[in-house]
């Protein structure tokens, strides 16, 4: 990022992430609302389904319950790449390829280090609950996220989904040990990041 020069040297930054939320027939909204649908879609499924066969004592196989683990990280790094390889990888193009692709960079780099720092402690102290608090802190992380939207567009909906994402987080954090926490990380991906990521493609289709 730009440093502060007393010269506006940070305006080219303050128009990538405008260019995020912004309508204005802007792909990039079109894209990042796309993958927000297709992220939020695959991991609110994967918690819902894994509460129903916990809260309903359904045996699964091992082959199935690793399937349903990791099939859907699998699935959306593939759509990452292929998303990547498709509108431009690094700092080439135009704005709109350069936002979409530093936004999909800085999440990865971002969650990496969370997983880096809560896995080997639960891994190290035999104690899962260690790493119930990784989720809680990407949707916290998630709700800043959002909340930076709002303060540079002041949409209300944008307020709306930043609140859902704190909520959810606190929310996590007060269910850790308890079967409801999977209920509500799958309710709150698909509310705060499912439905979010529809509005925008919509809004950008409607401004192109």
């Amino acid at each position: 990022m730009n440093m502060i020069d007393g010269k506006g040297t940070l305006e080219p930054d303050l128009e990538f992430l405008r260019a995020l939320v912004d309508g204005g027939g802007n792909k990039t909204q079109y894209l990042t609302g796309h993958a927000f649908v297709v992220g939020g879609s695959l991991y609110a499924f994967q918690c819902i389904a894994n509460w129903l066969l916990i809260i309903f004592a359904l045996n699964m196989p091992g082959p199935a319950w690793l399937v349903l683990h990791i099939l859907p990280t699998v699935i959306f790094i593939v759509y990452c790449i292929w998303q990547g390889m498709r509108y431009g990888i690094g700092n080439t193009g135009n704005a709109t390829s350069r936002a979409i692709t530093a936004a999909f960079q800085a999440a990865g780099v971002t969650n990496l280090a969370l997983i880096l720092i809560f896995a080997p402690a639960a891994i190290a102290r035999n104690d899962f609950t260690i790493w119930l608090f990784h989720p809680a802190i990407v949707f916290a992380l998630q709700g800043a996220a959002w909340l930076t939207a709002f303060q540079l567009r002041r949409r209300v909906w944008l307020l709306g989904v930043a609140l859902g994402w704190m909520a959810s987080a606190i929310a996590l954090g007060l269910l850790i040990g308890s079967l409801t926490y999977l209920l509500v990380a799958g309710l709150a991906l698909f509310f705060f990041m499912t439905v979010p990521g529809i509005v925008m493609m919509r809004l950008s289709k409607k401004q192109d």
